[in-house]
């Protein structure tokens, strides 16, 4: 059966590479093509330095994070590597109000809203956050079910960290995250709205 029909400048073959596994498929050419060819050793080569550029980068996006100032430079590595892309379209439930939390999550590109369900279903507004923001800490930390909703504001990139890799490597910074989630709280209350973080912090 015909899986697929590949045009030009798309590649092939890489996953037999990656998992040292048989192909999966066959491949055949419906016209004369010219392919460029890589070499098993020199692909593995280039997914080895590729993957190292991308941690570099990553430490280098976290460190500058006031969150993770603290971390050493090992500390911020072994978090990057231990973290997962996720990408989210407009209006997506990251976080859904009453489930229990399995992630944590730092805003690499776009913006999130959060807000609250209220018993009639109906949701109010609570604050919105953007690049370089992290959410979903308060559940992982209290081992309780999500209190809020977290959806994309338009299209939005994440790296999520698992909760088994959560204490391990940001239990040193818990309680810089729970005064964190106090002021977002306080944030989202209109009496507090126009504090600035100095004061919030004072109250």
């Amino acid at each position: 059966a015909i899986v697929a029909t590949l045009p030009s400048g798309v590649s092939f073959g890489d996953l037999a590479l990656m998992y040292n596994c048989p192909r999966a498929a066959t491949i055949r050419a419906k016209k004369d093509c010219t392919l460029w060819i890589l070499e098993k050793q020199f692909f593995r080569q280039a997914m080895v330095t590729s993957s190292s550029n991308q941690t570099v980068n990553l430490s280098q996006f976290l460190g500058k994070l006031k969150l993770f100032e603290s971390l050493s430079m090992e500390g911020l590595s072994q978090l990057s590597k231990s973290l997962t892309l996720k990408t989210y379209t407009n209006d997506s439930y990251i976080i859904t109000q009453g489930e229990m939390g399995e992630h944590f999550y730092i805003i690499f590109k776009g913006r999130v809203r959060i807000t609250k369900t209220l018993d009639d279903g109906s949701q109010i507004p609570l604050i919105t956050l953007g690049e370089g923001n992290v959410f979903g800490e308060r559940a992982l930390i209290k081992k309780e079910p999500r209190a809020a909703n977290v959806i994309s504001d338009g299209s939005v990139e994440c790296y999520s960290l698992a909760s088994k890799d959560f204490t391990s490597m940001l239990g040193g910074i818990v309680e810089q995250m729970l005064d964190m989630n106090n002021l977002r709280v306080m944030r989202g209350m209109s009496v507090f709205k126009d504090l600035s973080d100095y004061r919030l912090g004072l109250i």
